[in-house]
């Protein structure tokens, strides 16, 4: 079976087997091709992440691909409201004033950031040395 971006769709439909919640993924049989494609595009082209362009595709990657797809399943939507909003300028909107805040103009799940979060362009990485200071040299 052909991959579809990073997985094949066999991979995908062992991934929502024991995915708790995924009765949308289940109903949604005859866009699931398409769902995977939408979210591995939207995934690449959001541009927050770096991920390796090698064959031997990680796991996380792959898990990415799949909740994106869920997330474009569940919320596709609503997201293009919010994104038709915010080309109009508008940037909050509700009684409680719901901020928009979407990744590179594209919204993405939030476990699919989780899972690419080793190839986040955003993520800054802090670490901590012991450093001496020589007065004399």
């Amino acid at each position: 079976m052909a991959a579809i971006g990073w997985i094949t769709l066999e991979e995908a439909e062992t991934y929502f087997e024991t995915r708790y919640n995924s009765t949308a993924w289940d109903s949604a049989a005859s866009s699931q091709t398409a769902a995977l494609q939408t979210a591995y595009n939207q995934l690449i082209d959001c541009g927050r992440f770096s991920t390796p362009t090698t064959p031997d595709t990680p796991g996380k990657m792959k898990r990415a691909q799949c909740e994106q797809a869920l997330f474009i399943i569940q919320h596709q939507e609503d997201a293009d409201s919010r994104m038709g909003l915010q080309a109009q300028g508008v940037t909050s909107a509700g009684i409680v004033q719901e901020s928009y805040e979407i990744i590179g103009g594209i919204p993405v799940s939030p476990y699919a950031v989780k899972a690419l979060s080793a190839w986040d362009r955003e993520r800054v990485g802090f670490f901590q040395v012991d450093a001496e200071r020589d007065d004399d040299a």
